[in-house]
């Protein structure tokens, strides 16, 4: 890259208007942008609502982002796909989620070309675009667009950040993660090992990354536009949060998420955000009014929103550290600087919250008295909180519904632009609906540069998405997005010129059981008023404009079926495995022995000397798992059931010498063909008995009310616990001294 003398900072304007823009060229690939051309800088939000940003309404401190809107615009009909792949995949590619191939979230890839769970090899990203006109591109947090199967160490790579466009990388790859250690951290395509002493904090130590980069491309190549793409974590569980961050928000919801709902609404009129006849949406399936908690409920309750608060707050704490360095080093003014959220609040806990969800996506239950026991360790951790649906539908205030659903609770998202070069207004509304994956069609519109034809030699699908550039500087013009479908899970829905036709199913329940909804956006833009009974033409009319857009963006067939319930976690066929001392981490969706809802045994086969311990096999985490390990001259396996431990232990000290351990379940349910849902109300019940023996003997034996969870998010170790560990009974990694041969997995 050829440098240019000058100043650092690239402050010349640079407006959209037909006179300048005719003077820009446009650069072949790996060609030098113009020096004046604008960075770009996307923050995306995670699970974060409608509602939750001061400048939409909350009570919530954000003053890094408020001050953005203030000086910059601020999208009142902004939608995104309802879950956070899907969104994420659109943001990028200007593409319908279904078209990009993420029509659901990554992790578990299935078989229609809608829902493979990455981005088609015949689409290109804006990273890619953005690289080959000159920019620097850079990325930290989280990712979520390349499978379960394909994050290994081993690769392949072709999906990962480095491999869609983006120079440098830091984050995960999944969809969450633990922010005190991340089971999944990597640097480009290199694993990375957190600290697990308490001193790393992940939102932190991305923002420090990003920061690192943008002074390492400043030092190096001063005039060479730039695109960061900051990917928070926040506020996706597990809403991890630091202790002064928490301490602020002591007892400021106390008069719980009925009354923030009200004053939220009430400062939307005000700003006029919304209509100043809009009304809140009905209670969420499960949710009471806060007043008929009891006093420990509402404890439970508010504790859980104050944790949450402080993510939020954090959040922004971080995204101004990045505001002010571009401040600092003039890049600020001629900045095309992006906030906007994947989906709506999360609906992923109980009615009252969870303080371990491995529990929710289990499904195993969770009591109050559970709740209480573990209300001090929120935050931190040994917590993987989510907050209650109350305070859900106080995020996406005043819609219904919410995350993963396609009403406006899981649809409707905050999205600032902010570019003081590009002559936006300062604090200015824009009414015009658009979706995401108009972003990337308005980008590339602003920046001169036309959509490439290929990828390689592979003929590119073009972009889907309607750009929003007219929008920047006219507000009274009417939307140029005429049509956008919708579909998460089988909930589905279409915009027609004002119109939305809109269904929701409950989890579990086949869709085409629930009706249609039919609403008049321009004048019940929150969705009040369902007309479907009333204009049966009208919603005749508009399912078959639905019809039409699912089978033109590959959303047939359509899978109503939710996260939990899109894969067994397991195969039904025999194995065995043997894996070498020092193997992993192995990714649980892809490498790992999948031990849930099947007999299996676990042999370690070693020698020892006297005083050598430590771990042999563990999988999971602190929030759930289980390991074989040895200490104090004897042998231990514990099961973490989301934090309720059954321990075996020998009561002999071992021998010196080769000998073998094993751990062997034998469970006592029915492995009966899956009806609908059946899967996880089956998983429940497949008890059974443990045994610990050595060299063939039986030294300990319980029953487990079942055995490893589905769900484990942290990965298998073969002769050490890296990140978090199973159990508090070892310091992790807890290496193992002596010489360990193998551990075999038998699975039955």
């Amino acid at each position: 890259m050829v440098e240019r003398a000058g100043a650092v900072g690239r402050t010349r304007p640079f407006w959209p208007g037909a006179a300048i823009l005719a003077l820009m060229t446009v650069f072949a690939a790996g060609a030098n942008a113009a020096p004046d051309r604008p960075n770009v800088v996307i923050v995306i939000m995670d699970d974060v609502g409608f509602a939750d940003l001061g400048s939409y309404g909350s009570e919530i401190e954000t003053p890094t982002i408020d001050g953005l809107a203030e000086n910059g615009l601020r999208y009142t009909n902004f939608t995104v796909t309802g879950v956070c792949s899907p969104s994420r995949a659109a943001l990028l590619t200007g593409l319908n989620h279904h078209s990009a191939g993420v029509g659901h979230a990554s992790d578990i890839p299935q078989e229609a070309r809608g829902y493979l769970g990455e981005i088609h090899d015949d689409v290109t990203t804006l990273p890619e675009v953005l690289h080959a006109e000159g920019y620097a591109t850079m990325m930290v947090g989280k990712w979520h667009l390349v499978n379960g199967v394909h994050r290994t160490a081993e690769g392949p790579y072709d999906e990962w950040p480095t491999g869609r466009g983006f120079d440098h990388y830091y984050g995960f790859l999944a969809s969450h993660t633990s922010q005190w250690t991340p089971h999944d951290l990597w640097e480009g395509a290199t694993p990375v090992e957190a600290p697990s002493d308490g001193t790393y904090y992940f939102p932190d130590a991305m923002t420090d990354r990003a920061l690192e980069m943008l002074e390492e491309h400043r030092e190096s190549s001063p005039n060479q536009p730039f695109f960061l793409y900051y990917s928070t974590p926040a506020a996706h569980a597990p809403h991890h949060t630091k202790p002064e961050d928490r301490a602020k928000y002591a007892g400021r919801f106390d008069r719980g998420y009925d009354v923030s709902r009200a004053e939220r609404l009430a400062r939307q009129q005000a700003i006029g955000l919304v209509p100043e006849d809009a009304r809140l949406a009905p209670y969420y399936p499960g949710v009471i009014p806060f007043e008929e908690l009891s006093d420990e409920q509402r404890l439970v309750s508010t504790r859980l929103q104050e944790n949450y608060a402080a993510y939020l707050d954090n959040m922004d704490q971080n995204v101004g550290r990045v505001v002010a360095w571009l401040a600092e080093h003039g890049e600020l003014e001629n900045t095309i600087l992006l906030v906007m959220s994947d989906n709506g609040g999360s609906r992923e806990a109980y009615p009252n919250g969870t303080t371990n969800q491995g529990r929710f996506f289990s499904q195993f239950g969770e009591t109050h008295e559970q709740r209480m026991s573990e209300l001090s360790l929120v935050g931190g951790p040994d917590s993987y909180p989510n907050y209650p649906l109350g305070w859900m539908q106080a995020s996406n205030t005043p819609f219904k519904l919410s995350k993963a659903s396609v009403h406006g609770g899981g649809v409707r998202s905050p999205l600032i632009v902010h570019w003081p070069a590009g002559g936006v207004e300062n604090g200015g509304l824009r009414k015009q609906l658009h979706h995401v994956n108009d972003v990337a069609p308005t980008l590339l519109e602003l920046l001169q540069i036309e959509h490439p034809s290929n990828r390689a030699e592979t003929r590119i699908v073009p972009m889907e998405g309607t750009s929003f550039a007219y929008s920047l500087t006219d507000a009274e013009t009417p939307t140029r997005k005429l049509e956008q479908y919708y579909e998460m899970e089988g909930n589905r829905a279409i915009y027609s010129r004002g119109w939305k036709l809109v269904s929701w199913h409950p989890d579990e329940e086949p869709y085409l059981d629930y009706p249609w909804e039919l609403y008049n956006l321009d004048q019940d833009p929150t969705e009040w008023m369902d007309l479907a009974a009333s204009m049966p033409e009208k919603v005749a009319e508009l399912e078959q404009v639905f019809a039409a857009a699912a089978l033109r963006y590959d959303v047939l067939p359509i899978d109503d079926r939710w996260f939990n319930a899109r894969t067994e976690f397991t195969s039904a066929e025999p194995a065995q495995i043997s894996l070498a001392d020092g193997a992993g981490p192995l990714n649980p969706l892809a490498e790992a022995p999948r031990l849930a809802m099947r007999s299996w045994s676990i042999k370690a086969r070693f020698s020892r000397s006297q005083g050598d311990e430590g771990v042999l096999v563990a999988m999971g985490d602190i929030y759930s798992g289980y390991a074989l390990f040895l200490q104090g001259g004897r042998a231990h396996f514990v099961s973490n059931l989301f934090g309720d431990e059954t321990l075996l232990s020998s009561s002999a000290t071992l021998p010196e010498g080769a000998m073998e351990v094993e751990v062997e379940f034998d469970h006592d349910g029915t492995l009966a063909a899956m009806l609908r849902g059946g899967l996880w109300n089956r998983y429940r019940f497949l008890g059974g008995e443990i045994r610990l023996k050595v060299d063939g003997v039986d030294v300990a034996e319980a029953r487990l009310p079942t055995g490893p969870p589905v769900l484990i998010w942290e990965g298998l170790d073969v002769g050490l616990d890296r990140g978090s560990p199973v159990t508090h009974a070892y310091t992790p990694p807890f290496d193992f001294e002596g010489l360990l041969e193998d551990v075999t997995f038998d699975l039955r």
